[in-house]
């Protein structure tokens, strides 16, 4: 468990984050990201937010923590890469999985033009693809709008609140 001392002014606060990451204590990272002192999509020295780096080291306790207390599923690192991008590559199926839950956007290109599914097709990794496929195929049709019969439209059409 990482212990914080209130007055203890030595470490910058982005880095009181990573180091809560790092130790996957996500009780810790949630008193530090609620006291207001930190940003939370801030990016570290090496360019990946905290949210990158937990998503990359399959650290769920931690992604979920972040993405509780604010923090961009989508945000680019230096390279481009999303968390989405970091999880894949990581071989985390649970943080991609969560990840597309909460909004990732599952074919954001890196600045090299790799989608989260061509890093597990170069990495071979056909559960990472398998995932992939159906969480894309899932997100695709749930966001298509509705189609009406002809009769049904016509209903929602003639519908007045008076009628109610």
């Amino acid at each position: 468990r990482v212990l914080f001392r209130s007055n203890a002014r030595f470490l910058h606060p982005s880095y009181t984050v990573c180091a809560a990451v790092s130790a996957n204590d996500p009780g810790a990272l949630k008193n530090i990201l609620l006291s207001g002192s930190v940003n939370i999509d801030q990016l570290t020295s090496s360019g990946a937010s905290a949210l990158h780096e937990a998503a990359y080291d399959g650290k769920i306790s931690c992604v979920s923590a972040l993405i509780q207390c604010g923090a961009d599923v989508n945000i680019v690192d230096s390279e481009g890469w999303t968390p989405l991008h970091a999880a894949v590559c990581g071989r985390s199926l649970q943080c991609v999985e969560l990840l597309i839950g909460r909004g990732a956007n599952a074919k954001a290109k890196t600045d090299d033009g790799l989608t989260p599914l061509g890093i597990a097709l170069q990495q071979g990794d056909r559960d990472m693809i398998k995932l992939l496929t159906s969480l894309s195929n899932r997100t695709q049709t749930s966001n298509r709008p509705r189609r009406y019969s002809f009769k049904e439209a016509k209903a929602l059409l003639s519908f007045s609140p008076s009628n109610v």
